[in-house]
């Protein structure tokens, strides 16, 4: 057995908090991986004389990432359809935060929400808010003042539109919708679900050009219940009722011939309702689940 010298344990030891960094920056698990990598690279041409590792790390992870997501931004404006965040399978996101409870950041919800902001805003917001940096440790990462990381992170919560984002999940509350949602697809009973989603449900499906998929945001009760009644429950009523942990939340996997051809997550209301719907198509997506 290969023994891991003390320098490159130091490192295996901070990857999940730059994979974690990386994610919530890029949406992706493989380009986490790419700017984890890229990380890795530079830390190796310069690992002899660096003194704090951990966070001169970080400090170059979030540089990297802040260039990966600018290009990333650019050619998302190429893709075919709606795009989510790529989904992770059952203990995918260990070692993503200091708790393996659930964690709203990583929820498909809110990741969305952090897509529209700005790059550094949302650098500085996963910093700050996650992972509890000082602003005159993030003011040195962005080469800016500290008055303007703190004015870069009250944009970032101005623009996600609240002050808190510690919302809790309830699991039961999901089983529920879960068991309904279900029925709905194998009966073709609407009535249970209908019940449960808000007048403006919103419901999005990424397919990337790969999958059949519908290619527009669906909107309101009537739309998204056509939808499960014309085209879930005559095409998904046959093996869609496998739940499963995905970042962190309950999920409904549909598989065709053995393989994850579909995966559906739901966002609740204040008030248990369900006011989002999101529908993960793409297989390049799908590879990590299941």
């Amino acid at each position: 057995m290969i023994e891991t010298d003390h320098q490159t344990q130091v490192f295996l030891d901070v990857k999940p908090k730059l994979m974690g960094l990386s994610y919530r920056m890029l949406g992706s698990h493989v380009d986490a991986e790419d700017a984890v990598q890229d990380t890795y690279v530079k830390w190796l041409a310069n690992r002899e004389v660096i003194e704090n590792v951990g966070g001169w790390l970080m400090t170059v992870c979030s540089r990297v990432c802040l260039d990966r997501l600018k290009v990333a931004k650019r050619e998302r404006e190429r893709y075919v359809g709606p795009w989510l965040p790529e989904p992770m399978g059952e203990g995918g996101v260990i070692g993503f935060g200091d708790s393996l409870e659930y964690d709203e950041t990583l929820s498909t919800a809110f990741m969305l929400m952090m897509d529209k902001l700005p790059p550094r805003e949302r650098l500085v917001f996963i910093l700050r808010h996650i992972f509890d940096y000082h602003y005159t440790d993030i003011s040195r990462i962005l080469d800016v003042s500290e008055a303007g990381s703190r004015k870069l992170f009250s944009r970032a919560k101005k623009r996600l539109g609240r002050d808190d984002v510690g919302q809790l999940y309830d699991v039961e509350d999901a089983k529920v919708m879960l068991v309904r949602f279900i029925e709905a697809i194998k009966t073709g009973e609407m009535k249970p679900l209908e019940k449960m989603l808000v007048r403006d449900v919103e419901l999005v499906a990424d397919h990337g050009g790969k999958a059949a998929a519908v290619d527009r945001l669906l909107f309101g009760q009537n739309e998204v219940i056509d939808f499960v009644k014309d085209v879930l429950h005559p095409n998904w009523h046959d093996g869609g009722e496998l739940k499963m942990l995905v970042n962190g939340e309950l999920a409904l996997v549909y598989r065709h011939e053995g393989k994850v051809a579909s995966l559906m997550r739901f966002e609740f209301d204040k008030e248990k309702q369900v006011k989002g719907m999101y529908v993960t198509r793409n297989p390049d997506k799908l590879m990590r689940v299941g």
